[in-house]
């Protein structure tokens, strides 16, 4: 009886502490997820001077303020849409901004809430709201779906994959994306059954497959934040939904979000190339 006392009392505890882990994933859940860095420095002393601040104002009333350059010459070009990680500011991001407007395309960095010194709290709904937002200026600028490249980098690909899907683009490019936020937790945390729980889902597997364009998901062999194989399983589920235009690419010795470093570029080129974007 004691044997079984001691069993049952050992149970019970490793329950509660269970629990009180996943309670506390749930009420700090935003504290996980978003990693914010300081304001950036004006883009006119950055290494990419040709942005320029823009500012919208997002449908829950926040005046948010996005770096945007139009496509270089004679300003037909496409643009690439780009939705950061969750952590860091623009600066870090500013050599594949620099990348992309040497080989003739437009930038818009979006500018997301409490991120790059902008007003607000990082949410999903949040983002998707400022991304609507930007998107509005590309509007205004006469650039539409068909001149629109949505990049996501890892939890960016949350923001990229909706977007493009519910407002049309010429192309998605992903980069370190995941298949959704509770696949995630399961991976880092060991917690299940939490979908109900999350605020902030960002399920790209729903959104992949309803998205009507071409797909690169880029991903690194070395990544230890997101297991390389969801971008592959992305792909998979977006050639299920029907998309012929879907592709992966696997940089062995890349990580997480700094592929680029790793010959990224040139393929995104080539697959913009190839799917007739530029």
């Amino acid at each position: 009886m004691k044997t079984l006392g001691w069993t049952l009392a050992t149970i019970g505890g490793v329950a509660m502490l269970y629990v009180a882990y996943g309670a506390s994933m749930f009420l700090f859940q935003e504290w996980f997820m978003f990693h914010p860095g300081p304001r950036p420095p004006p883009p006119a002393e950055t290494e990419a001077p040709e942005l320029r601040p823009v500012t919208a104002t997002s449908a829950d009333g926040l005046t948010l303020t996005s770096w945007y350059a139009p496509p270089p010459g004679d300003g037909t070009g496409p643009v690439v849409v780009y939705f950061q990680g969750n952590g860091g500011n623009w600066a870090q991001r500013l050599d594949k901004a620099r990348f992309f407007l040497d080989n003739g395309l437009g930038m818009m960095m979006v500018g997301q809430p409490g991120y790059n010194g902008n007003p607000g709290h990082p949410g999903e709904a949040a983002f998707l709201d400022a991304g609507r937002a930007a998107l509005g200026i590309l509007e205004a600028e006469g650039i539409g779906p068909a001149r629109r490249v949505f990049y996501g980098e890892s939890i960016g690909s949350g923001s990229a994959l909706p977007l493009a899907a519910d407002h049309g683009a010429a192309a998605v490019v992903l980069e370190g994306a995941f298949t959704s936020i509770a696949d995630m937790v399961w991976r880092q945390y060991y917690l299940f059954m939490i979908d109900g729980l999350l605020r902030h889902p960002f399920d790209n597997m729903d959104d992949v497959r309803r998205l009507d364009a071409p797909l690169l998901a880029l991903r690194g062999g070395r990544d230890r934040v997101v297991p390389p194989s969801m971008g592959k399983t992305l792909v998979e589920a977006a050639r299920a939904a029907g998309n012929p235009q879907a592709k992966d690419i696997l940089f062995p010795e890349g990580g997480h979000v700094n592929l680029f470093d790793v010959g990224a570029g040139p393929r995104v080129l080539a697959f913009l190339s190839d799917t007739g974007v530029r």
